[in-house]
């Protein structure tokens, strides 16, 4: 009757043929549970599947205090705090990788990240590259509370002296849309 059958689990994808093709080897690497480029999906997870805002919000209070490392990747220092941040966001274990400031850019959009100063709701992050120290980072969350590491205060900051995303001395900025309760009225320049 030339009409196609397959048995499908819940939530398994169907390919069709001329991407099939195109992507063959990478889809028996994906099969065989053996394809290199995705190490932050080893235990699962789906990449868009954004947190709600009360969850990132919740994940970032973590930073609070805790102390700068240059090169860290628990917290670490500013690239490595707006890194886990980043991660956790989308849903990847929030320690299991970092950018640097001049990786952000690159990074940001990889984990689904739009370039632009977002508004009010988003979860948005600004940074420099180069200068003393090599850049810096912050960000401020949907809630309007900024988190930065290092800066004026020297350690993990949540709120308080903690620049935001929008601080002038940043050049590059980019957001991400979440889900939220807050409606948005505010957007950026």
């Amino acid at each position: 009757n030339n009409i196609p059958a397959a048995r499908l689990d819940a939530g398994e994808w169907i390919i069709n043929r001329r991407n099939s093709e195109k992507y063959n080897r990478e889809l028996a690497q994906i099969n065989a549970g053996t394809f290199p480029k995705l190490p932050g999906y080893e235990t699962g997870g789906r990449h868009g599947a954004v947190k709600h805002a009360d969850e990132i919000i919740e994940f970032a209070k973590g930073l609070q205090g805790q102390p700068y490392i240059f090169g860290g990747i628990k917290w670490g220092d500013c690239s490595a705090a707006m890194s886990a941040i980043a991660r956790f966001a989308i849903g990847l274990e929030p320690f299991g990788g970092r950018f640097t400031t001049a990786s952000e850019r690159d990074a940001l959009q990889q984990l689904g990240f739009t370039l632009g100063r977002g508004s009010r709701g988003d979860l948005r992050m600004g940074w420099y590259n180069g200068g003393p120290g090599g850049g810096h980072t912050s960000g401020t969350l949907p809630n309007e509370v900024n988190v930065e590491m290092g800066g004026a205060g020297g350690n993990g900051q949540y709120g308080g002296i903690a620049a935001g995303a929008w601080d002038p001395q940043f050049t590059d900025h980019a957001f991400l849309r979440v889900p939220t309760n807050w409606v948005s009225n505010l957007t950026g320049m």
